[in-house]
């Protein structure tokens, strides 16, 4: 998460390094946890919370840092990261980024130790002499330090916040009492952003997954929706198949019929195959005109077929079946 130094920090009242009146600390404990409780932006509470420490302290410098979960993808796992300075110079954020057990600091003691240290004097601390941590302390103008652990309720450890002084410095009994009551705000408040944070990206996956199985549900209604569209059209089909293959039976067995009345010289029998070939092309045209709405319904690609042109090449199957002329005397005599 992005660090930065705010150009203009939160100025909480009563914060004279002279004044020692309880009642000056109350109402300046009351101005942080009104400020710490009414932020909502992460980062803007982050500065809230260095704001606070600086305040408290008198110092010159302050920092804020999360502690990376061991294992973490990104390969800091068990590190410090710096989410909020206050005061520090743009060399001294990018050298303390990440802060390891291995750093010559008060923050990587205290992550060692999980306990507040002070370091009064950094120039006097063996630990630190000759290191590159010194040297960044002496370009940064920092002198002094103390960090303080921020625990969640049940001993887990969130982070750090630090102080740090120009000149030589151990900080007073009121100072760090009061830090501590910070500390156990800071972390409680730390501990529910987290847990809205959780939470927030739970539901956004949990959406998400939701949208795809509801996605997959409506492709897999689709296909069976298909699948029994098919069929029942294949059921239609089949049926229709059946019923024109009835038809076109009797029409071939009435024209069959025709045919031999004419060649055993009986032609007054012909009127009543006519009639029963006509009664059969007329359900063959109701069972097309059937299909073809069907198709329509089902968005079949339906071709346009006119019935009547249907009918029409029935009965010309019929007449060059039976013959134009028998046909004609046939009319004439009934």
């Amino acid at each position: 998460m992005p660090n930065s130094n705010r150009a203009c920090p939160v100025v909480f009242p009563h914060t004279a390094r002279a004044s020692r009146d309880p009642l000056s600390d109350i109402e300046l404990l009351h101005s942080i946890s009104v400020a710490l409780i009414g932020e909502q932006d992460r980062e803007a509470l982050y500065g809230k919370i260095v704001d606070a420490a600086v305040a408290i302290t008198g110092s010159q410098f302050g920092t804020m840092q999360m502690l990376c979960p061991t294992g973490d993808q990104s390969g800091h796992g068990g590190q410090l990261q710096l989410l909020y300075s206050h005061g520090l110079p743009p060399e001294a954020i990018d050298f303390w980024q990440w802060v390891d057990t291995s750093a010559r600091s008060s923050c990587a003691q205290a992550l060692t130790l999980r306990q507040r240290v002070i370091i009064p004097d950094f120039e006097q601390w063996p630990a630190i002499a000759g290191t590159k941590d010194l040297m960044a302390f002496r370009r940064a103008g920092i002198r002094a330090a103390q960090t303080t652990p921020l625990m969640t309720r049940d001993g887990q450890l969130l982070g750090m916040i630090s102080t740090h002084w120009r000149d030589p410095h151990h900080p007073s009994a009121r100072d760090l009492r009061l830090l501590d009551i910070l500390a156990r705000q800071a972390a409680d408040l730390l501990e529910r952003t987290a847990a809205e944070e959780a939470l927030r990206l739970f539901n956004e996956n949990l959406e998400q997954r939701v949208q795809e199985r509801t996605a997959e549900l409506l492709q897999a209604e689709e296909k069976l929706r298909q699948s029994q569209k098919m069929e029942a059209v294949g059921q239609l089909t089949g049926g229709l198949a059946h019923d024109f293959n009835n038809l076109l039976a009797g029409i071939s067995g009435a024209l069959g019929m025709m045919e031999r009345r004419i060649e055993q010289g009986r032609p007054e029998d012909l009127a009543k195959y006519l009639v029963a070939a006509q009664g059969a092309t007329q359900r063959a045209a109701s069972l097309t005109h059937r299909l073809l709405a069907f198709s329509r319904r089902q968005a079949l690609d339906p071709r346009p077929t006119d019935v009547n042109v249907l009918m029409h090449g029935m009965v010309e199957l019929v007449q060059r079946t039976v013959g134009a002329r028998i046909l004609s005397q046939d009319r004439g005599g009934r």
